[in-house]
């Protein structure tokens, strides 16, 4: 209910209006949305993490950062490279259960 109320008075009674509004505010309270607003992306992260199953392929993780925050690399190419690395880990470990279903000597 909140937000059409603020888009109300944003749309219809224009800026002079939100102004005033936001100079009536203290500091401490628009300080406090600021903080709030730059934890929010962590936390989304971690919601994130903590719905994913990780063990076992943190070192993908970790990689898809390195890419994405050091190497200047974009979402799409960092989730482009992710796909790869998957692709290869899903056909390394069929080979592996492959080898294992095989049998050899002393199966009985």
């Amino acid at each position: 209910m909140v937000t059409p109320v603020c888009l109300f008075i944003l749309l219809f009674l224009g800026q002079p209006v939100v102004e005033t509004i936001n100079s009536i505010i203290p500091d401490w309270i628009l300080n406090g949305f600021s903080v709030a607003g730059s934890v929010l992306p962590c936390v989304g992260f971690a919601i994130l993490l903590r719905s994913m199953n990780m063990k076992g392929n943190l070192q993908y993780l970790i990689l898809g950062f390195a890419i994405y925050a050091y190497f200047g690399v974009g979402a799409l190419g960092a989730a482009l490279i992710g796909i790869v690395c998957a692709m290869n880990a899903y056909n390394t470990n069929s080979k592996i259960a492959a080898v294992e279903n095989i049998g050899g000597v002393g199966d009985e």
